[in-house]
């Protein structure tokens, strides 16, 4: 059974004749009553009698009748639901990431909240330094992934993503092999002297790395600061120094060899988002999703209580 011969048999029912529901349909009445053949002979039953020269459902004619109802008016909806989806532009939400970020779990996140939210769309926007909070409070962000550690502020709410582990990478060393999953440690004092290209004040990483140099003493001689892990990248693949990149982001330095720190070194990040009541159902989607899929490492289920 095809939808144009359930179309057909309603036609039909409802004109009680082949000629005036062929020419409402725009069909001739030979194509009409040659599709209804077809069906019948398809069915093996008789779908119409003629009574006084009306066309009248025999009882399976009714049964098929019913069935063709329901199947042709869920096709009306299911069209209208896509044309509705086509043409509604639904909400946007901006979502911030720090300059000259590298987060390889977005394109997920994105594919993940399409499908679960249709009629909406995520527009990622940069932010630079503290201007984040402000963002947040007029508006102009929905939600921002916040690198270091999130300040409580009024009007503010932040919810802890985990952390991202950061690599010491080194000039390539001939011979030498990471196994998989891991990187063999190093400790900073130990290292042969070389000086450091660094992340400058607009990096994500500064706050991190620098306090990390603090805690354990290290002062680094600097080659020259840059927000650019790949051109810091470039300089150690070059010869000229070192790096601390973050895990994700080395993944990409080919050619380089990497090691974890002793002891470790990481980033805590967050999510953040204006305090307002209550969350729409798709912002919490998104919160979820970043949530799900982390910052490098596993986040507390128990955040989700937050939403």
């Amino acid at each position: 059974m095809t939808t144009e011969q359930m179309q057909y048999l309603q036609a039909v029912f409802q004109e009680g004749s082949l000629s005036a529901a062929a020419r409402n349909l725009g069909l001739s009445q030979s194509t009409m009553s040659k599709s209804l053949q077809s069906l019948e002979k398809e069915l093996g039953v008789s779908l119409f009698v003629r009574i006084r020269g009306r066309l009248i459902p025999t009882s399976q004619g009714y049964a098929v009748l019913d069935m063709a109802q329901k199947i042709c008016s869920l096709q009306e909806q299911m069209s209208e639901r896509i044309s509705a989806l086509r043409t509604e532009t639904g909400r946007s939400f901006t979502t911030g990431f720090p300059s000259r970020w590298e987060y390889p779990f977005f394109s997920s996140i994105l594919s993940d909240f399409r499908r679960l939210c249709p009629s909406c769309s995520i527009r990622p926007s940069e932010y630079a330094g503290q201007e984040v909070n402000g963002m947040l409070k007029d508006g102009t962000l929905d939600l921002a992934l916040v690198p270091g550690e999130m300040e409580a502020e009024t009007g503010i709410r932040s919810i802890p993503l985990g952390e991202m582990n950061i690599l010491l990478a080194v000039p390539p060393q001939k011979g030498r092999k990471k196994a998989a999953g891991t990187f063999p440690a190093v400790k900073l004092h130990r290292l042969p002297h070389l000086p450091f290209a660094m992340p400058d004040g607009s990096s994500a990483l500064s706050v991190s790395v620098n306090r990390y140099f603090q805690q354990l003493g290290f002062v680094p001689e600097i080659l020259f600061e840059s927000p650019s892990p790949q051109c810091r990248m470039e300089a150690v693949r070059a010869g000229l120094g070192y790096t601390l990149v973050l895990e994700e982001t080395a993944r990409h330095g080919e050619g380089l060899t990497l090691f974890s720190l002793s002891p470790p070194c990481s980033m805590p990040m967050s999510l953040a988002f204006a305090d307002r009541s209550p969350l729409s159902r798709e912002l919490k989607t998104l919160i979820r999703l970043f949530l799900k899929y982390g910052a490098g490492s596993p986040s507390d289920p128990q955040n989700e209580v937050l939403l």
